[in-house]
């Protein structure tokens, strides 16, 4: 039996949209358990990391494209705690509203 590796990912999500152009993007968010961290491809290109790498081992994420570009939410649990992550074209990513009750 395998023993878990903490460098492999046990928790992933997936958003993406589709611009004007029909170009897609996409991200992806995976935890090894202990941080969540972003993947990220445009159109054609290679993948590529991201921005993004936050405390979480369990992750979910949405995502919309408004006029003035793409708005992104990432909501992170971790020791029974969920944060949630916004990344908006003005702010990039900021510290959500979101709280667990």
């Amino acid at each position: 039996m395998a023993k878990d590796n903490p460098a492999f990912p046990v928790a992933t999500a997936v958003t993406g949209w589709t611009d004007s152009t029909g170009e897609v993007s996409l991200r992806v968010y995976s935890s090894d358990g202990y941080m969540v961290k972003e993947r990220c491809q445009t159109g054609d290109d290679a993948w590529y990391d991201g921005n993004f790498s936050k405390p979480g081992s369990q992750v979910s994420a949405f995502s919309w494209l408004a006029k003035d570009g793409a708005h992104i939410r990432v909501y992170c649990t971790i020791q029974d705690k969920t944060t949630e992550w916004c990344y908006d074209p003005a702010t990039l990513w900021t510290q959500g509203t979101y709280i667990t009750v």
